[in-house]
């Protein structure tokens, strides 16, 4: 048999609706960058970077793997985003509506 589940912390209703607002509107500033091209100047960082300065390389290198590692990340991310584009577009404009509401008190 295998072992006993373990039980997973599971967020609170306002912990939960504060990540996914906010995974929204990190989907709405994820939609219009161009990372690809970003991605792009990266690589041509690590190509020229160690012919034309090979000591800078090695003190910005390690820097530069994360910055890649990162974009490629929000890359990935960034094309998922086509596929929930009507979704995204609804609940920001529902929770523009919510915020409205609260700052009128209505």
């Amino acid at each position: 048999m295998g072992e006993p589940s373990e039980e997973k912390e599971l967020l609170t209703d306002e912990e939960y609706t504060m990540v996914f607002s906010r995974l929204v509107l990190l989907a709405g500033l994820l939609r219009d960058m161009k990372l690809k091209q970003f991605m792009n100047n990266i690589e041509h960082c690590e190509t020229v970077a160690p012919l034309l300065d090979p000591s800078l390389y090695q003190r910005g290198g390690a820097k530069l793997s994360l910055m890649k590692q990162t974009t490629a990340a929000f890359l990935s991310a960034q094309k998922n985003l086509p596929k929930m584009e009507e979704w995204i577009d609804a609940q920001a404009q529902q929770n523009a509506w919510e915020a409205l509401r609260g700052m009128t008190g209505g």
